[in-house]
């Protein structure tokens, strides 16, 4: 082939015209004028503006064209002016001779202040400890109550007909090939189960829900569940959530399956020691939220409200697989899974921190015996660095000793099976697996691990050197150096040697304060501090001839049982055996004793010294059965004697009672009986008669009021006090009356000066004939219906003899 060019290649390089264009100098373009500079980017001009416009391209200045080649190694930056936006990357041209207006913003904006924290006073903080541990109290009670319901056969045979299948009967009870391939069998036929059930149940209410201290106000929509209404919803397989769980492990305990009712409690957080406390999650709700939120803030609101549920379950259950020997975890309604929880990874039964609605701080599990178990180290990743610091066994050990004394008393069963071995070897294993906190607030009384930087005035490392250390941790800060972890097993606490002392030991021989710790006091010592493995257990003094060793105030110290002397016992004070009584029955048997002292009082400590507390006494261990005996006796005297009294008073209740029955008997027989309508007509005819029966300032009471000393109590009077009873009968009549209150004090007077004999029934008997012979002439019948003038009244009243008394001297 020829190498000259043919007649095509002439072609192509005619229409391309390189010789022409292809060494042309490219023209600088000319700058924009200064009104155009501020238009708006992608104006084209109008052409026949320049002459060389046809050399050059059109370019398009909008933004999204201006991109630079490292634009993606930047983040994109909004800058904010109060000015006017000037174009960046544009040239202006300066022109002294035109005029240029600048606009200044004089507004001054005011810093924003930070809204200061109010915290609560030492009051409500005691209150919401209080209200946190009656909220565990009532949750653990109600629970304790639905899981003994869930042992209801009848129930439990209905589910068993609506849910179980032959296939998922046959996964569960197959015994056959390896523990390994029966776990994955019993596994799957409680997968197909849960299916079974969920697909029925349905949800027509609102179940537990965690609120907040400015919520505790809001009463919750629900309804009241009795034992016969959760049998009902239950087989209907309607309810709440929580509900749905209780009849899943009904179904699970028909079965014959260790299953176990799981809840989380929900109490309020103690630990806010902040008013108003809003998380960051509630303040991104939507305005319905808000409107709800403002409603909570009135405790007064007595409507019902339904509260936002949450992703994560309140109750769940756990049943026992005995292939693996482990529990596993069903949620058949809310997240509808079957987990094994793993030591290293986050449970899916575990909430976030910002879930308002469920917060997992007590994980507790019911049997069907009545067994209660904490259970919140399976489910929590972070136990030990954040959720025990929300208990309140984490306030003090008083506070461990009270919550655990709360889940025994919820148990029917204290007995221990083989399943518990295996859940406190589980425990164990997961505390080690969580391993250290990445922060060093989480080392603060953290149980497994600490740092000597952390430590209280009354702790330190023993033994410090390679054996303690377990690991070191580096803050986060640049500047700081790694700081070596020390086992918790390896710190001890300090104490001076009154208190080791009070805790059943002594020091040894040399021993020397590892710390000192200054008193309030400028007189007094400093108190020298010392270790556990300082001191020695304390050995008391032996009993010799029968008398018990004493301190020099005539007590003995026992605040340990290592502290009571050998061949010796210490009898305690209860209800029923008092102090006191305990000295009185050790005095009648004619034993030695000592009042032991067990504890002091630290709650007057600015009045003062503590107060001793004294906590029984001891004696010999042979003298017990009869001091024993000796205490028996006294109480049942004590009883039979609180018996005596009762009757004694109620006998002279009585007799008081009988004798004013007899004096008003008396009274009638010889004055005769004012009946209901005489009286009234009695009161009635005073103001038409000629004169008062009686002065007004003297009321006449009838009957049923009158007391003892308007009639002189039944009692003999003496010559004189009769004279002086006439002469105020006369000052009545004359109208020199005295009050009534007046004549009561001088009947008492004449009382106390004179001596009275009650009247027998045959004295009363005998006056009474001899009167009814004088009165017969005289008595005047109230019933008649015509009116009885004042005359006739009056020859009653002032006949003397009617009234007679008799008086015996001394």
């Amino acid at each position: 082939m020829s190498d000259l060019p043919t007649q095509h290649h002439k072609q192509l390089l005619k229409e391309s015209d390189l010789d022409d264009n292809s060494n042309r100098r490219i023209k600088r373009r000319k700058k924009a004028p200064l009104e155009d500079v501020s238009r708006v980017h992608g104006v084209q001009e109008p052409p026949g503006d320049s002459e060389d416009s046809s050399d050059f391209e059109d370019v398009s200045l909008d933004a999204e064209g201006w991109e630079s080649d490292d634009s993606d190694d930047f983040e994109e930056v909004s800058f904010s002016s109060p000015g006017p936006v000037n174009n960046i990357g544009r040239e202006t041209p300066h022109n002294p001779d035109q005029l240029m207006t600048f606009k200044l913003d004089t507004s001054v904006k005011e810093p924003e202040t930070k809204r200061k924290v109010k915290f609560i006073s030492n009051e409500e903080r005691v209150r919401r400890v209080l209200m946190h541990k009656m909220y565990i109290v009532l949750l653990l009670t109600h629970v304790a109550i639905r899981n003994s319901w869930c042992n209801n056969k009848s129930v439990s045979k209905s589910l068993k007909q609506a849910c179980v299948t032959g296939q998922i009967s046959q996964l569960l009870n197959d015994d056959k090939g390896s523990d390994s391939v029966k776990s994955r069998r019993f596994l799957d036929g409680i997968k197909k189960l849960m299916g079974i059930y969920a697909g029925k149940f349905r949800i027509t209410s609102q179940g537990l829900v965690r609120k907040n201290w400015e919520e505790l106000g809001v009463v919750q929509d629900s309804e009241i569940v009795t034992k016969k209404k959760f049998a009902t919803l239950v087989t209907n397989f309607r309810g709440n959530r929580d509900i749905a769980a209780q009849g899943f492990v009904c179904l699970l305990r028909g079965l014959g399956l260790n299953a176990r009712l799981v809840v989380s409690l929900q109490p309020p957080d103690h630990t806010i020691i902040t008013e108003n406390f809003t998380s960051k999650s509630k303040r991104k709700t939507d305005q319905n939220t808000k409107d709800r939120a403002d409603l909570f803030k009135s405790k007064s609101s007595t409507t019902a409200s339904k509260f936002e549920d949450s992703a994560y379950p309140i109750f769940w259950v756990e049943v026992w697989d005995k292939f693996a020997k482990h529990w596993v975890s069903v949620d058949p309604i809310v997240k509808k899974k079957i987990e094994i929880c793993s030591k290293r990874r986050p449970s899916s039964f575990e909430p976030p921190p910002g879930d308002e609605r469920n917060q997992l701080t007590y994980a507790v599990a019911f049997d069907k015996l009545g067994r209660v178990r904490d259970v919140t180290r399976r489910y929590s990743i972070n136990y030990n660095a954040r959720v025990i610091r929300k208990r309140i066994e984490f306030k003090s050990d008083n506070e461990k000793d009270w919550y655990d004394s709360v889940l025994k008393s919820c148990q029917k069963t204290q007995s221990k099976s083989i399943v518990d071995i295996f859940e406190a070897k589980e425990f164990h294993e997961r505390d080690l697996a969580e391993g250290m906190p990445n922060n060093m607030q989480a080392f603060k009384n953290h149980p497994l691990y600490a740092l000597e930087s952390q430590l209280k005035q009354n702790e330190v490392i023993h033994p410090k050197d390679d054996s303690s250390v377990c690991g070191t941790f580096r803050p986060k800060s640049a500047s700081a150096k790694l700081l070596p972890v020390y086992r918790r097993s390896c710190v001890q606490k300090l104490r001076s040697a009154r208190a080791w002392y009070m805790r059943g030991r002594v020091l040894k021989i040399g021993a020397t304060a590892l710390k000192s710790k200054e008193k309030p006091g400028p007189e007094d010592e400093d108190v020298r501090l010392y270790a556990e493995y300082q001191t020695k257990l304390y050995i008391p003094p032996k009993i010799e001839d029968g008398i018990i060793p004493k301190n020099p105030y005539g007590n003995i110290d026992i605040y340990t049982d290592t502290m009571i002397p050998e061949n010796a016992t210490l009898v305690k004070t209860t209800e029923q055996y008092t102090i006191k009584r305990l000295q009185k029955a050790a005095t009648l048997l004619g034993v030695d004793y000592a009042t032991a002292i067990t504890s002091f009082d630290f709650t007057q400590r600015s009045k003062g010294t503590p107060n001793a507390k004294e906590g029984g006494i001891v004696i010999h261990r042979d003298n017990k059965e009869a001091l024993e005996l000796t205490l028996h006796h006294m109480i049942q005297e004590d009883e039979e004697a609180k018996r005596v009294m009762v009757e004694m008073n109620a006998l002279s209740n009585w007799k008081y009672f009988l004798l004013k029955l007899r004096l008003k008997q008396r009274l009638n027989r010889t004055h005769g009986t004012i009946g209901e309508e005489g009286d009234a007509a009695l009161l009635e005819n005073e103001h038409i008669a000629e004169g008062p029966l009686v002065h007004e300032n003297n009321h006449v009471d009838d009957d049923n009021n009158a007391s003892e000393d308007d009639f002189g109590g039944g009692f003999i009077v003496s010559d004189d006090e009769g004279t002086e009873l006439v002469h105020e009968e006369d000052e009545v009549q004359s109208g020199n009356v005295l009050g009534e209150s007046e004549i009561g004090r001088r009947e008492r007077r004449s009382r106390r000066k004179h001596g009275y004999k009650e009247l027998s029934d045959k004295d009363i008997d005998g006056d009474a004939e001899i009167e009814s012979t004088k009165q017969r002439q005289k008595r005047v019948d109230y019933t008649d219906s015509s009116s009885a003038s004042a005359s006739e009244f009056e020859s009653d009243d002032d006949d003397e003899e009617s009234l007679e008394f008799e008086y015996e001297s001394d």
